[in-house]
Formats: structure tokens, sequence, C-alpha cells
């Protein structure tokens, strides 16, 4: 008797410092949405620096320590003369030279108030590991609609360029990558309804991004 209860208690100790030891060594659970980085959406144009040579490009380029936070952060920008009213469409060409894979960059869609307290904005992301997430903002809140979705229609890896284009048919909202149909989706379902509204960027930063001696860097090209 005496036996079986001293293995029993070796056997239980086992557990729990295995137990112990698992949960020390994995990372504390994140309280941030994972999608868009911590403290929610950061309106900041002034990162998104127009180009010299052509007026519809625009480069997001930082390695300012503390600009990923330590669960990363998320920066946009409305363009002026971008409204549209009802939206049609917006199409532009993404390229991230620098930056984690898993942090998403892309466009912002319908900007306003839409007869609502705060303002909202639909948002299309991808990343560099081929992934894409569509969804919707409102003041700093983000909903997504899916998670995360691989598309073999993005080109994967850093440094080569996807095009993103948004066409409106109807109450229906047609994503395309690179010319390939790969998503449809609608907002009409609860308020606020995007009808129209300015269009943008928006770039997302990881918070082991190293900034301080790496950068993130992300090139966007307006195309209508």
């Amino acid at each position: 008797m005496i036996k079986s209860t001293l293995g029993l208690i070796v056997v239980l100790t086992a557990i729990f410092s295995l137990g112990v030891f698992t949960a020390c060594s994995m990372p504390p659970e994140n309280p941030r949405d994972e999608d868009i980085g911590g403290r929610g959406m950061r309106q900041q144009g002034d990162l998104f620096i127009p180009s010299k040579d052509n007026p519809r490009i625009r480069q997001f380029r930082t390695n300012v320590p503390g600009s990923g936070g330590p669960y990363g952060r998320s920066y946009w920008m409305p363009l002026a003369g971008s409204l549209q009213s009802p939206f049609v469409s917006w199409r532009v060409k993404v390229t991230k030279v620098h930056g984690r894979a898993s942090a998403g960059f892309g466009i912002v869609m319908c900007y306003g108030d839409h007869g609502a307290r705060e303002p909202s904005m639909l948002t299309v992301m991808i990343r560099t590991d081929g992934y894409f997430q569509v969804g919707e903002v409102i003041g700093s809140r983000y909903r997504r609609f899916e998670g995360w979705k691989k598309s073999d229609a993005i080109i994967e890896n850093p440094g080569l360029t996807n095009t993103i284009a948004v066409v409106r048919e109807g109450e229906l909202f047609v994503l395309s990558i690179n010319a390939v149909e790969i998503y449809r989706f609608h907002d009409n379902t609860e308020a606020p309804v995007h009808l129209g509204g300015e269009q943008g960027y928006v770039v997302v930063t990881a918070p082991n991004e190293n900034l301080g001696s790496r950068f993130v860097d992300v090139i966007f090209e307006e195309l209508g």
C-alpha cells in the first residue's frame, strides 16, 4: 500500500511539473485582436510618404522602436480625392519590401461616418505568406468577416507585387487578387452599411518586427 501511494505521488508530481513547465514555456495569452495589432487602428498619414516621381505611389516605411508595440500596431490613411459615392471600385498595387510575413497590409474602402457616431470603413488585407482577410473597422474596433484564408492568387514572399481590386456588384463586393476573383462579401446585415466614402491604405506592424534595426516597408500604387 505504501509503495502504491508513493508511486502515485511520484506520477502526480511528474504530471504537475510537466504542466508547470509547459505553461511557463508557452507565451502569455495575447489580449489584442491578433488581426490588426494592439490599440486598434491609428490614422497616421505622415507614415505614408508620397513619391516625388509619381503622386500615385506612397511608401510606408518605419524602423522607429515602439512602432510595433508589445502587441503590434495598425496604421492607416485615407487618400484625398478618393471619395466615391456610391462606391464603384478600387484597385491598388501593393509590395511589402520588409516586415514580418504574419502582419497584414492592404486597402481600406468606404471610409466615412455613415450616419453613426463613429466613422467606419471596410478593409482588405493580404500577407506575404499568401493569406488574405476582409473586415470592418468601426471607430478603432476591428471585426473580421472570417479568419485568414489562403489563396493561390497571392504572390508570396517579400518584394513581390500583388494587385488588390474590389468591385461593387449590386449589394456585393467582389475581391480579386492579380485579376483572379477570390472572395465575395456583402455589408448589409447590420449598421453601419458602407455605401460609399473615401479609400486608402493600411499597414500592420507585428510585435516582433525588431524595429530599430529593421524596417517595415510597404509600397502602394493607386490604380483607381
